[in-house]
């Protein structure tokens, strides 16, 4: 089986491996992380997916993140929500609509 790497050399199983080992950290320190946590650390992982997919195919470059909270019935995530350098037409399609925004709050510092 040959192992996939993506341009930044980090495979999905060294994400997969280094979300596991978070949570042996977690499990050693007694804590539980909850259903949040690992939902929260996956769907940074996708969008941070789907902004390479987007610069492959439309030549641009990464500009870093910024950070957003996501309110839901179970608990509230923290989202790092990756951005572009060039244009302003990338948008996850993995956040909410619009319409739905204003779930999407700043964090308070």
């Amino acid at each position: 089986m040959t192992t996939r790497k993506s341009r930044n050399g980090v495979t999905p199983e060294a994400v997969i491996q280094n979300l596991i080992s978070s949570l042996d950290k977690f499990a050693s320190e007694g804590i539980r992380p909850s259903l949040t946590y690992l939902i929260q650390e996956l769907l940074n992982y996708f969008m941070l997916k789907e902004r390479q997919f987007y610069n492959e195919a439309n030549s641009s470059t990464c500009n870093g993140f910024y950070q957003r909270n996501l309110a839901l019935s179970f608990g509230n995530l923290k989202l790092n929500i990756p951005r572009v350098r060039f244009g302003n037409n990338f948008r996850s399609c993995l956040l909410p609509s619009a319409l739905l925004s204003s779930f999407l709050q700043k964090p308070q510092r």
